[in-house]
């Protein structure tokens, strides 16, 4: 494998700062891996119609009802000790588990191509990200590049600038607009559509996720009601609120002139993602905070997997550039 600005290749990797230092200048240079993400210019053109009204889709808005009361239920029987003591272990420790599925992989490496991964780490990756239920890897790899693309404006799918709720939840809830539409058929998908194993996951979606994650349980409806509901709807709603409330609330040192901020409560429960005025204006950077930032446990687990061989060349701004950004577009908060 190649490495890019480095020592000897068969130096083994060290410190992470140093490892990051020594190829991170070439990786930022890679136009084909920033073109996907990278904030269109005409975004700001497109802006919000807030004389549009989004058309309810009822049969989604009972569904999700119906998914949150009998996530309820999930919750009850966990806290109050109704299932097997191996059925509650299971399902908290898959909350976090899978959500690296999310985190690193369908965000970090699927969306934003922040690094390298064996085939090994590639499907272990999409394994747990398919267990989390949050849709297909195919689908929310293409809603999230467009969110990039055109944050916050009409093009995007969860825009932020239409309240609190409707970036939360609403846009399950309502139909497309039809920027969302026109702009969408437009993302570069050309990687994903050439994996076999997305098109795998996304042929058998429902056929690999609720089997895996409900695998070896007992007591067939506590188990599901809790170690499949209960869970992905907290580990969705943990993963909504990225896109909700650390686009509504947070420092931007990085970046005034965009909603994302610097979410330190978000990070916390959903491993370092709410890094967002960071992340908004380096979606390519692996860590997506500055380094040394607290809560990052997804970055933590990437750093591992270097060592063990399953990832590299990861992609890093470099300090310099992190500078120049911070005095030319942050809010003077920055410490």
């Amino acid at each position: 494998r190649k490495k890019k600005c480095c020592g000897s290749e068969n130096k083994m990797i060290g410190e992470v700062s140093r490892e990051v230092e020594a190829h991170n200048a070439n990786s930022v240079q890679d136009d084909d891996v920033k073109k996907l993400d990278e904030l269109d210019k005409s975004a700001k053109e497109i802006g919000t119609d807030f004389n549009y009204t989004h058309k309810i889709k009822w049969m989604n808005v009972t569904l999700y009802i119906v998914y949150h009361i009998t996530a309820f239920i999930g919750l009850y029987l966990f806290f109050a000790l109704q299932v097997h003591p191996l059925t509650m272990i299971h399902s908290a420790l898959l909350v976090p588990i899978c959500g690296f599925g999310g985190s690193i992989g369908a965000h970090r490496y699927y969306t934003h191509r922040a690094f390298k991964a064996t085939a090994l780490m590639r499907g272990i990756l999409l394994m747990l990200f398919t267990m989390s239920g949050q849709n297909t890897m195919w689908a929310w790899v293409r809603n999230h590049r467009q969110h990039h693309k055109y944050c916050d404006t009409d093009a995007d799918p969860h825009n932020a600038r239409r309240g609190l709720f409707f970036s939360h939840m609403g846009w399950f809830l309502t139909q497309k607009h039809p920027t969302v539409i026109k702009y969408g058929r437009q993302i570069d998908m050309r990687d994903l559509d050439a994996d076999p194993l997305i098109l795998c996951t996304t042929v058998h979606f429902i056929g690999h996720c609720v089997p895996k994650s409900t695998c070896g349980m007992r007591i067939p409806l506590k188990s599901f009601l809790v170690g499949y509901v209960a869970r992905t709807c907290v580990a969705l709603n943990l993963k909504c609120s990225i896109n909700s409330f650390a686009h509504a609330f947070g420092a931007k040192p990085y970046d005034k002139s965009i909603l994302p901020g610097e979410n330190k409560f978000i990070s916390f429960f959903t491993m370092g993602e709410a890094w967002h005025n960071y992340h908004h204006a380096f979606p390519w950077d692996y860590r997506t905070s500055e380094l040394g930032m607290p809560f990052t446990l997804s970055t933590t687990m990437i750093d591992l997997c270097v060592k063990l061989g399953l990832i590299y060349d990861l992609k890093v701004a470099s300090e310099d550039s992190i500078k120049k950004r911070i005095l030319k577009t942050g809010d003077k908060s920055h410490e």
